[in-house]
């Protein structure tokens, strides 16, 4: 367990393996744990360091949101270099931290090896994206619910703490800061969705945490009393 520290802020990273240095990003709402089979295949014959940026995994959870520009990634993601004595990496990064990964290039080009860029890309902002068809005006935004239905409160609250845990490898209580997140009864789940809709949510992307037909069955059945 390694940390390199910036401004009071503690941003955890892992170094694994020995050989050409590959730095890798995780996306939004995951951890530095999501890359683990790829440090399994590399780490043989590649130094694999694998990092949670500010507010996600180990590292800390500011409260300024000043704390989270992307100029801040960048020098995180140079400051863990500097901290592994290399100069320069292959640097890769999926969604989010492919994002990341493109601005390091831009401001490090001297330090960027090469680019593995997974599900990810310039953004809206720019020229060429707009250039291929890629219009904000089309897009719809959401709310991005995660749920767990069932009569037994507790068995849920369980099912969804195990999900969550095993899926970012982060503890449920720090996700459960950052994520909306519900398990209970299917009469509490209306009454939750609800609040959403009643304060202006027109469109939610529910992720259930295993038992898909049961969930979407239990989601069909309270459609109704939501008015949907």
């Amino acid at each position: 367990m390694a940390f390199v520290i910036r401004d009071d802020v503690k941003v955890y990273f892992e170094d694994h393996g020995t050989g050409p240095a590959i730095l890798l990003s995780h996306g939004f709402s995951q951890s530095s744990t999501m890359w683990r089979e790829q440090i399994a295949d590399l780490q043989d014959r590649y130094r694999v360091i694998t990092w949670d940026m500010r507010g996600h995994g180990q590292s800390d959870y500011p409260e300024d949101p000043a704390a989270y520009t992307d100029a801040e990634s960048v020098a995180d993601m140079a400051a863990i270099l500097d901290a592994c004595g290399e100069r320069k990496a292959v640097i890769g990064g999926l969604s989010l931290g492919g994002c990341a990964s493109l601005l390091f290039h831009l401001k490090y080009p001297e330090r960027t090896a090469g680019l593995m860029l997974f599900d990810t890309g310039p953004g809206f902002r720019k020229d060429a994206a707009r250039d291929a068809g890629r219009d904000p005006d089309d897009l719809t935004g959401a709310l991005y619910l995660t749920m767990v239905i069932d009569d037994d409160a507790a068995k849920a609250q369980q099912q969804i703490e195990t999900y969550l845990e095993e899926y970012y490898g982060v503890a449920a209580a720090i996700l459960a800061k950052r994520q909306a997140c519900y398990a209970g009864p299917a009469e509490g789940a209306a009454e939750w969705l609800k609040g959403y809709a009643d304060a202006g949510a027109s469109h939610l992307v529910l992720r259930f945490a295993g038992d898909n037909e049961r969930h979407m069955d239990a989601i069909a059945d309270i459609r109704g009393s939501l008015g949907w």
